[in-house]
């Protein structure tokens, strides 16, 4: 039996890009986001900045290599090398034999000596330096950070289905919302309705008031009353020519339709009682059956 490893190996956990974030010292803020650093640059130079330190201008950030000397321009992403004349003069700065401080200020480069107390100091400009061509930092591939986490690429597939899912239900909802109206409408002429009021245009006959489609579904729950018999929801969605429609459309309209005609009978006997009522099915509680109230029936028929 092998031991356990005691150390386990998470170098596959060790992320090797070089990130590139700055700071603005004068609006003091940092960039919205990191950059990735140029692997076309040397990274020896970037590991190097402890000694000797980089010069902060306002051309950019200097950095003197062990032969070269460099120009960051993080603002234009620009990667500069000074000229092997200039660059001369800067290393010719840094031998080991003196120890120097070093600082730089608009386009001059200091260093004083603190044994004898003396400050040295470049200028440099624009033709000092020339730029390579090689831009110093990329932006950070997204697509590629999420292929490689996947967790919020799915979260973001799942949200966007979701939305897609919503959009498609509150649409078709908001198209069957208008077909029910445009239903209703249609099988409902007659009768004012405006809020919740329902008028009687003749006062001598409670029928006239009633439209073909209302008459036709009055005259069948009566007769189906007058023989003891229940008006089954499958025969209202017949007389109603609604049998095709979804099930959602055939409540609405056969609900409105019954409504209709009870509150004109109200209005047409200044009561306040039902002419169709319903009770649930005794086979299967989910569903009604119809029927005329019984001391209406000899009046309606």
């Amino acid at each position: 039996m092998n031991p356990k490893q005691l150390n386990e190996d998470e170098t596959y956990l060790t992320d090797k890009t070089i990130y590139v974030q700055c700071f603005d010292l004068v609006t003091k803020k940092w960039w919205n986001e990191a950059k990735i650093f140029n692997e076309n640059i040397s990274k020896d130079g970037i590991v190097a900045y402890l000694f000797p330190g980089p010069f902060h201008t306002k051309f950019g950030l200097i950095h003197v290599g062990e032969t070269d000397v460099f120009l960051y321009d993080f603002k234009h992403n620009r990667f500069n090398i000074f000229l092997s004349e200039k660059s001369a003069q800067i290393h010719g700065r840094f031998t080991p034999q003196k120890e120097r401080l070093f600082y730089a200020k608009d386009s001059t480069l200091f260093f004083f000596d603190p044994q004898n107390g003396l400050i040295d100091s470049i200028s440099f400009g624009e033709r000092d330096f020339v730029d390579t061509g090689i831009p110093i930092y990329m932006g950070i591939n997204k697509t590629a950070l999420l292929l490689d986490n996947p967790y919020p690429l799915i979260i973001i597939i799942l949200a966007i289905l979701s939305g897609l899912i919503f959009l498609i239900l509150f649409k078709r909802n908001k198209k069957l919302k208008h077909k029910v109206e445009f239903l209703m409408n249609s099988y409902l002429i007659s009768g004012k309705k405006g809020n919740g009021e329902i008028t009687v245009a003749n006062q001598e006959s409670f029928r006239e008031n009633l439209t073909e489609v209302e008459k036709g579904l009055l005259d069948i729950i009566v007769s189906n009353t007058s023989v003891d018999t229940m008006t089954t929801i499958t025969q209202v969605n017949q007389v109603l020519g609604i049998s095709n429609k979804s099930l959602k459309i055939q409540n609405n309209i056969r609900a409105a339709t019954i409504q209709i005609i009870n509150k004109k009978f109200m209005v047409y006997t200044s009561s306040n009682d039902d002419l169709i009522e319903r009770q649930r099915t005794e086979f299967d509680k989910r569903f009604f059956e119809y029927f005329i109230q019984r001391k209406y029936l000899g009046k309606v028929k």
